[in-house]
C-alpha cells in the first residue's frame, strides 16, 4: 500500500551507532543462548505419563485455553474492530497516560488537532490508505471522517509512544509493567491494529526536522516485540527493508522470523512439482516414529535474546542467521533450527497464521506450514522431550506435554496451502525412510533376538542353580 514518497529509510542515516564495548568472541558469548542441555535433560520430562501414542492432559491445563483468548485483546484495543469490547474506561485512560507523555516529546508541544488535520491532508490520502487497509482484511470501520481520524490519531500516537518507551527502557519501560505487558500482547492481535503508514506518518511529524540522531521506526517495532518471537534473527532486525510495504506492525514483526532471502509480501504459488509433492506426501511420522527408522535430529543455531536496553543490541556482524525456517533433511538428519516455547508462543504463532491466512498475497504461508510440520513431528510429550534433549526445543513451559498441546492445536481448522515451504523436507524423509524401513525392521528384530537369547540365558543361570540346591536339600 506503500507510495512513492513512503519513505521508510528515513532518518537511518542519523541512526545511533550500535558499536559497542565487547566485541568478537567475548560479545557473541554474551549475546547467544546456546541449547546444550547436558544433565537436565530430564529437568522437564513428564513422569508416568503417556504410552508413546496419547496425551495425558490434567484438568487444569485443559482448561488453559478458555481462560486466554489469543485474538481479543484484554486491555488495549487498537483500531476499530474491539472497541467496544474492551474495558473502555481502562482503555482510554490508559491511550491518554501515553497521549500526554506523546505530545509533551515536541518542543512546540501540538494538540492533537494539528495531528488530526495532518492525518486529514488529502495528498498524503491517509484516510482513503486507511479504509482500504481495514477493507481488505475483513474490518468494519467508521464511515465518518471525524470518527474515523479520532481513532487514528488516539491509537497510533499510543503505539508510537509506547515503542519510544520500550527503546528509552528505565523506569518508563511499559514491558516491565503488568499493564504493559498486557497491552504488548494486545498488540500482537491480528485484528487489532492501525495501517502501518498511519504509524509511520505520526511518527515523522513528532520527530520533524530534529538534527538528533533517531531511529528507524521499523528497527523500533522490531526491538519492541522481537523477544515475543519464538526465534528471530539479527539480521532480519537490521534489515530496514523487511518488510518492503509494511501493512501492520504484525507484519514487521512477522518479518523478523523469515529466512534470509524470503519475500515478505506479495508473491504468487509456484506451480508445478511442489505443489504435487505436497499433494502426494501431505504426512510425516512423529520424531519418535521417525527415530525408529534411523532418523536423527540435530540442533542448528542458537536462540537470540534481544538485550533489554536498545544501545546493548550487537552490531550485524553477529553470525547467529539461521530462521525459524531453515529446516532440511540429508542423509538421514533432520537439521532444525532451535527455538524457545514460552507463554507468549501460542499467540505469536496464532496471530502470525491467522494474517497468512486472511492476507493471499502473503506467499509461503512460513507459520502455518511450520505449525503443520510440528504437528506432524509432535504428536506426544515423548516427541517433545526427544527434540528437547537433541537441543531443538528450550521448553519454557515446565512440563513436555504443554508444548506437545500447543503444537497439536494450532493446524485445527486451517488450511495447508499447496505451495507447502516444506514439501521437499517431506518428500526426502519419505525416499528416507521406504530405503530404509526393511534394514531397520532387519536391525530392530536382530536386537529383540540378542536380547531374548540373553533374558533366556540369565533364567537359566539363576533357575539351574536352585534345582541342583533343592535337589541336595532333599537328600
Amino acid at each position: 500500500m506503500a507510495d512513492e514518497s513512503f519513505d521508510l529509510s528515513m532518518s537511518v542515516d542519523r541512526l545511533a551507532p550500535f558499536g559497542l564495548s565487547d566485541t568478537g568472541k567475548e560479545q557473541e558469548e554474551r549475546y547467544e543462548v546456546t541449547l546444550d542441555i547436558g544433565d537436565l535433560n530430564d529437568q522437564t520430562s513428564n513422569k508416568g505419563i503417556d504410552d508413546g501414542k496419547e496425551i495425558e492432559i490434567s484438568a487444569a491445563y485443559q482448561e488453559y485455553p478458555l481462560k486466554r483468548n489469543f485474538y481479543k485483546p484484554s486491555l488495549v484495543s487498537i483500531g476499530p474492530k474491539y472497541s467496544k469490547e474492551v474495558d473502555q474506561v481502562k482503555d482510554k485512560e490508559y491511550k491518554n497516560m501515553y497521549m500526554k507523555s506523546f505530545l509533551e516529546r515536541a518542543t512546540e508541544q501540538p494538540e492533537e488537532e494539528e495531528y488530526r488535520e495532518y492525518l486529514r491532508n488529502p495528498d498524503m490520502k491517509l484516510m482513503v490508505k486507511a479504509r482500504n487497509y481495514y477493507k481488505e482484511i475483513g474490518i468494519t470501520y467508521p464511515h465518518n471522517d471525524e470518527e474515523l481520524v479520532e481513532m487514528l490519531v488516539l491509537d497510533g500516537c499510543f503505539v508510537v509512544e509506547f515503542l519510544l518507551k520500550c527503546k528509552e527502557g528505565g523506569n518508563g519501560d511499559p514491558r516491565n509493567s503488568v499493564e504493559g505487558k498486557k497491552a504488548r500482547e494486545d498488540m500482537l492481535m491480528f485484528e487489532n491494529q492501525l495501517p502501518f503508514e498511519v504509524l509511520f506518518a505520526i511518527y515523522k511529524k513528532m520527530i520533524g526536522d530534529t538534527e538528533e540522531k533517531i531511529p528507524n521506526f521499523i528497527r523500533l517495532v522490531k526491538f519492541a516485540f522481537a523477544s515475543l518471537a519464538p526465534k528471530f534473527t539479527i539480521n532480519n532486525f537490521y534489515d530496514d527493508n523487511k518488510p518492503q510495504q509494511p501493512m501492520d506492525l504484525l507484519h514487521v514483526v512477522y518479518t523478523l522470523c523469515l529466512p534470509r532471502n524470503a519475500q515478505t509480501l506479495i508473491s504468487q504459488p509456484t506451480e508445478g512439482k511442489e505443489e504435487n509433492v505436497w499433494l502426494k506426501l501431505n504426512h510425516m511420522n512423529s520424531a519418535t516414529e521417525l527415530k525408529e527408522v534411523g532418523v536423527r535430529f540435530e540442533k542448528i543455531g542458537q536462540v537470540f535474546n534481544m538485550p533489554k536496553k536498545y544501545e546493548k543490541i550487537p552490531p550485524l556482524k553477529y553470525r547467529g542467521c539461521n530462521s525459524l525456517f531453515d529446516i532440511s533433511f540429508y542423509n538421514g538428519v533432520m537439521s532444525i533450527p532451535c527455538f524457545k516455547v514460552d507463554n507468549f508462543t501460542e499467540l505469536f504463532f496464532r496471530n502470525m497464521i491467522a494474517m497468512e491466512q486472511r492476507c493471499e498475497r502473503l506467499n509461503p504461508k512460513y507459520f502455518t506450514d511450520y505449525a503443520r510440520l510440528m504437528d506432524h513431528l509432535v504428536d506426544t510429550n515423548r516427541d517433545v522431550s526427544l527434540l528437547r534433549k537433541n537441543g531443538i526445543i528450550q521448553n519454557l513451559l515446565g512440563e513436555d506435554r504443554k508444548v506437545a498441546y500447543i503444537f497439536n492445536n494450532l493446524s485445527v481448522e486451517v488450511d495447508t496451502s499447496t505451495n507447502f515451504y516444506f514439501a521437499w523436507v517431506y518428500r526426502d524423509v519419505d525416499e528416507h525412510c521406504r530405503n530404509n524401513w526393511s534394514c531397520c525392521l532387519s536391525q530392530t528384530g536382530s536386537y529383540y533376538y540378542s536380547r531374548n537369547i540373553w533374558k533366556v540365558i540369565s533364567i537359566i543361570l539363576i533357575v539351574v542353580p536352585l534345582l541342583i540346591l533343592a535337589v541336595r536339600l532333599m537328600k
